[in-house]
């Protein structure tokens, strides 16, 4: 929701208030405001990228667990042949006896 100072909702329209108004609409339009925005934006895609990320690899990891669990004897095995992939190499068995 945008907020100023023309809303029908205000009604108090003190002298301090509507300099800060004035103050923040300056802000607002100066090149610092849209660096500041784009910053933002750009960590939160990054951190958006991340989370999906991390949640793909889980995916594949419940995957290939599940795969090697039909192919090798036990959960050792699989997590052994799990850590060879250098995307998982720091997975517990902890975690893998978890997905097993």
């Amino acid at each position: 929701m945008k907020t100023c100072l023309r809303r029908t909702e205000i009604i108090v329209k003190d002298e301090r208030i509507v300099k800060l108004d004035q103050i923040v609409a300056e802000v607002k339009q100066s090149e610092e405001w849209e660096e500041l925005k784009v910053s933002y934006y750009s960590v939160v895609l990054q951190r958006g990228e991340e989370i999906g990320r991390k949640k793909g690899e889980e995916t594949s990891l419940k995957a290939m667990v599940k795969t090697l669990k039909g192919l090798l004897p036990d959960v050792e095995s699989v997590w052994k042949a799990v850590i060879e992939n250098d995307i998982y190499k720091d997975v517990s068995l902890g975690k893998i006896k978890q997905l097993y």
